[in-house]
């Protein structure tokens, strides 16, 4: 008895598409920081991008978006030194100008480890951080803003490991009588907030019209060194607790990175 052949009819159905990103992100730029782990529709998870070293909590991006929408961003519950997944008390930092001027978000947008924002229109881009970020660029604009003081120095520290120049700045002259200062900062890459302290310190240091500073420089002559850390501040790390070790933990007798030896020199000057 012959069988008749069966035809079977399989029906394929089409692969369903990851939803659409709305947004674009980058990190590639001086303090760029953070690890995209997934991108669909209007949420974006990520988290600080550790990159072998221990956890902590600082991030930079920058957002550019596709369409119209409201953005969604997603941290980690707790990140060390962070208890709402590495997002400030006054919410995160924005610049809508390319890095130019920066403000607070504040909290409004903020629950718990998320926050979100809008976009108004396709290609509007925006940067965003953890904290307000410095970097040479930075560091450049101030030193060009006070270029004419007659009691600012500015020159090399020594080089990074990186071949990076490391600045040394000097406030009045030495003499008989005055005793000398140090003042660093970025010792932790990503501590940004101090670079700012700085700047005020040295304002104040050189300052023509304050009694106190005309004060602290026939006494004292200040030595800085703006950005210890300078391939941390320019790559974007974390800085602290980085290993082996920090640069703050680097003062030994036989210290690993050149900015750290180079400060234990003058030092001894």
């Amino acid at each position: 008895m012959k069988t008749k052949p069966v035809l079977i009819s399989l029906l394929f159905l089409p692969t369903l598409a990851l939803a659409d990103p709305l947004l674009e992100i980058r990190t590639d730029f001086p303090g760029g920081n953070a690890k995209v782990i997934e991108n669909q529709d209007e949420t974006i998870h990520l988290e600080p991008d550790l990159r072998g070293d221990n956890p902590w909590f600082y991030w930079l991006l920058e957002a550019k978006a596709k369409r119209a929408g409201k953005a969604t961003f997603v941290l980690p519950e707790k990140v060390i030194g962070q208890k709402n997944g590495a997002i400030g008390h006054q919410g995160p930092a924005i610049s809508r100008d390319g890095g130019k001027s920066w403000s607070w978000m504040g909290t409004d947008s903020v629950n718990e480890n998320t926050f979100q924002v809008e976009f108004s229109k396709a290609g509007e881009t925006v940067r965003l951080g953890v904290t307000i970020p410095y970097t040479t660029k930075d560091l450049n604009e101030f030193l060009k803003r006070n270029q004419s003081n007659p009691h600012l120095e500015t020159g090399e520290l020594t080089r990074s490991s990186k071949d990076r120049p490391v600045e040394l700045l000097q406030i009045g002259s030495p003499g008989e009588g005055k005793k000398a200062v140090l003042f660093t900062a970025r010792h932790h890459a990503a501590e940004t907030i101090a670079s700012y302290v700085l700047e005020g310190i040295i304002e104040e240091a050189m300052s023509e019209s304050s009694e106190s500073g005309k004060a602290f420089r026939e006494n004292h002559v200040l030595y800085c060194v703006p950005l210890v850390d300078k391939d941390g501040v320019e790559d974007g790390d974390q800085g602290k607790n980085r290993k082996p070790h920090d640069h703050n933990r680097d003062y030994t007798a036989e210290p690993i990175y050149p900015e750290v030896k180079a400060i234990q020199a003058l030092h001894r000057k």
